[in-house]
């Protein structure tokens, strides 16, 4: 469920599903962003993440686990990894960040240049990484 769980109107159900698709000691795959991370508390809702209505829910690590773990799994394995981010993209979150023009046009012109294609590492650790075991 890479970058799923947060888009589904019932993530219960889902995880459910995935329970009765899975072997005995199989595992599920988690990435979400992380509401319950620093850079989400403090960007609140200018927080690159919270983007109503494509994010359905929003997870952290605690209530993920929790609910992994009230619905027959066990989480084995928690972290924050980063992520690769187009540098159009960086710039219009700039733009949204600041107001400043000067990123808007920067992101109107890296959208159709050779940048567009470009992508930078980040990682300011709110993409949550979960792998849970049926149990």
């Amino acid at each position: 469920m890479q970058d799923l769980i947060e888009h589904v109107k019932n993530p219960i159900d889902v995880i459910g599903k995935a329970k009765n698709l899975l072997t005995e000691n199989g595992l599920l795959f988690i990435t979400t962003p992380d509401a319950g991370s620093l850079w989400a508390r403090v960007w609140n809702k200018n927080w690159h993440a919270f983007v109503p209505p494509q994010h359905l829910f929003y997870f952290s690590a605690k209530n993920l686990t929790s609910i992994l773990e009230k619905n027959g799994f066990k989480v084995m394995y928690l972290s924050h990894h980063g992520k690769w981010f187009a540098v159009p993209y960086i710039l219009r979150l700039l733009y949204s960040w600041t107001g400043l023009n000067i990123f808007s046009k920067l992101a109107e012109w890296s959208a159709k240049s050779f940048l567009k294609n470009f992508a930078i590492p980040i990682n300011v650790r709110d993409t949550l990484v979960l792998v849970a075991r049926k149990i």
